[in-house]
C-alpha cells in the first residue's frame, strides 16, 4: 500500500508509513484481547512508560521516531492525530452496545 500510495516518497518513508500502517491496524483488532493495553498507550506514551505489550514498544517507538524522518512540525502534527486516533479507537469500545435515540416531534424538528 506504501509503495503504491507513495511512490514519490523515498524508501525509508515508504517503510516507515507501511509499519505505521500495521500498527494501527494491530491496533484496531486488539479490542478483544487487551483494551486495556490500547486504553493506556496514549498515558504510558507520554509518560515514556514501558507499554504493555511488546507490539505496543515498538509502536510508541516508531512515532518518537517521526521528527527524524518528518520534521519537527509535521510529526508533532502526526503524533497527536495518532493520539486522538487511539483515544477513538477507545471511545469505540466503551461505548460498543450504547443505543443513541433521536426523537422528532411530529413536524420534523428534533425533540430537545
Amino acid at each position: 500500500m506504501a509503495c503504491n500510495a507513495y511512490p514519490h516518497q523515498t524508501k525509508t518513508i515508504q517503510v516507515y508509513i507501511c509499519l505505521y500502517t500495521a500498527f494501527l491496524v494491530y491496533l484496531d483488532d486488539m479490542f478483544d484481547n487487551d483494551i486495556e493495553a490500547v486504553k493506556e498507550f496514549n498515558h504510558r506514551f507520554i509518560t515514556r512508560q514501558t507499554q504493555r505489550q511488546e507490539v505496543l514498544n515498538h509502536f510508541a517507538a516508531l512515532l518518537l521516531d517521526m521528527p527524524a524522518i518528518f520534521g519537527t512540525v509535521s510529526a508533532n502534527l502526526m503524533t497527536t492525530s495518532t493520539l486522538n486516533l487511539v483515544t477513538a479507537l477507545s471511545l469505540e469500545y466503551e461505548l460498543k452496545g450504547v443505543k443513541v435515540r433521536i426523537f422528532f416531534l411530529p413536524d420534523g424538528t428534533l425533540n430537545r
